[in-house]
């Protein structure tokens, strides 16, 4: 198997992430920014809707560059907007975060399944794509939680700072 393909599901572990972890931090962020837990709960649709308005719009304008490119573009981007998130002084900042890492995730996990497409044999393409889609199985079962208890210990900045530093990593290995 193409290594290339374990730090894309990497990239998958944590662009992904940051969408499960937010259920077990919602607590802690709406005490932090002033807000309700369903008003922070809000944070999670904006994620959410901006992953799926969002991942098309840019799968579609970034269609003709270079998927390493869009690959680094994407984890860079999201990579900044964790900083953002962890850095927020305001429930508009975390929310403004939250919409651009909704967006990046959808296009980081778009075109790192078609890189895996690219760079395996017919035959061995489903696999490919499973290996990746594994970093986002993964975030389920042990990013969440595991984010969900760094919140909890040292609190849920520390928690998109990780993340971030999962992000720096797999951006590095994969250019």
């Amino acid at each position: 198997m193409d290594r290339r393909l374990i730090w894309l599901a990497i990239g998958a572990f944590a662009t992904s992430t940051v969408a499960f972890v937010f259920a077990g931090l919602l607590p802690l962020i709406a005490g932090s920014v002033g807000v309700s837990v369903s008003r922070a709960g809000l944070l999670m649709t904006a994620f959410s809707l901006s992953y799926a308005i969002g991942t098309p719009i840019l799968s579609t304008l970034t269609g003709g560059i270079d998927r390493r490119r869009v690959i680094a573009g994407a984890m860079i981007v999201f990579i900044v907007a964790n900083l953002a998130a962890a850095s927020s002084g305001s429930y508009a900042t975390l929310m403004a975060a939250q919409i651009v890492m909704g967006a990046f995730t959808g296009l980081f996990a778009s075109t790192a399944q078609s890189t895996a497409i690219a760079l395996s044999s017919p035959e061995k393409r489903a696999r490919a794509v499973s290996t990746v889609l594994t970093g986002t199985t993964f975030a389920v079962a042990f990013g969440a939680p595991l984010g969900a208890l760094i919140g909890n210990l040292v609190g849920w900045r520390f928690t998109f700072l990780f993340i971030g530093v999962v992000a720096v990593f797999c951006l590095a290995i994969l250019w």
